[in-house]
């Protein structure tokens, strides 16, 4: 419903958006927070179970990804639905041939 009668909203969005920390990650890109600590906690522990709910298109799958080629270790990832498991799949491929 508009307030005081305005027929539209304004919604200040500034400061929504995740910052990046400055820190190379892959190639050119910089990092996100969220990326830097799933590294960190993929590189520091024997068994780990690793929930990362950041908002879409905020570089989930290379948080986990990277660590996992860097060490060539094995992962599991578990995806909602099947679209997205093909999504990720070919985004996994891409990284992998990059």
């Amino acid at each position: 419903m508009p307030v005081d009668g305005c027929s539209s909203y304004t919604i200040d969005l500034d400061g929504v958006r995740l910052d990046r920390t400055g820190r190379g990650y892959l190639g050119d890109m910089k990092a996100f927070m969220h990326q830097v600590e799933s590294e960190r906690m993929i590189k520091n522990e024997d068994e780990l179970f690793l929930f990362n709910h950041s908002p879409t298109g905020s570089g989930k799958t290379i948080s986990w990804l990277k660590p996992v080629l860097d060490l060539r270790i094995k992962a599991i990832a578990v995806y909602p639905t099947n679209a997205l498991v093909i999504d990720q799949s070919m985004q996994i491929r891409r990284t992998i041939e990059k």
